[in-house]
């Protein structure tokens, strides 16, 4: 890639606004799960990748099957 196209890329590329930021700041994962009626007596939340050690990819918060034990949550996440 030319010099050009690398500052190009570097200065074209669009700035979050403050009102997006807060977007983001404001989102609470629990409170979206209780939004959508989660946990219940099928579905629990675990923070069992708080640290995203079970999956770097998965968010902090998970909605698993209530009858699933943390410790089962490694196995599941290999697949």
């Amino acid at each position: 890639m030319t010099t050009a196209a690398l500052v190009f890329a570097h200065l074209s590329k669009e700035k979050s606004t403050d009102r997006e930021q807060l977007r983001w700041k404001g989102y609470n994962a629990e409170n979206e799960f209780n939004r959508m009626g989660i946990p219940n007596e099928r579905v629990r939340l675990t923070t069992a990748n708080k640290k995203y050690a079970l999956c770097e990819t998965y968010p902090r918060t998970l909605a698993v099957a209530a009858y699933l034990k943390d410790d089962q949550l490694p196995k599941l996440a290999s697949f």
